[in-house]
Parts: C-alpha cells; sequence; structure tokens
C-alpha cells in the first residue's frame, strides 16, 4: 500500500435549500423514530 495525499472534494458555498422524504421514506424515519422514544432511548 502507498501513502498518498487526500484529494480535497471542492467546497461549495451553498446549503441544499430543502430536503425531501417521499411517504415511503418518511414512514421508516417515523417508525424508527417511535420504537426509539418507546424504549426511552430518545
Amino acid at each position: 500500500m502507498t501513502v498518498q495525499t487526500p484529494t480535497p472534494f471542492p467546497m461549495s458555498d451553498r446549503l441544499p435549500e430543502q430536503v425531501c422524504f417521499d411517504r415511503h421514506e418518511l414512514g421508516n424515519i417515523l417508525a424508527v423514530y417511535g420504537r426509539m422514544v418507546a424504549l426511552g432511548e430518545w
């Protein structure tokens, strides 16, 4: 294995304006959230 200097990624000054989830993804996120709250973890 050779040692190489990491290649930097170009920086973006713009942040995404909005993050979106479809209904299926949001359902999965809320299911995990609900389980963790019920367990007292969050």
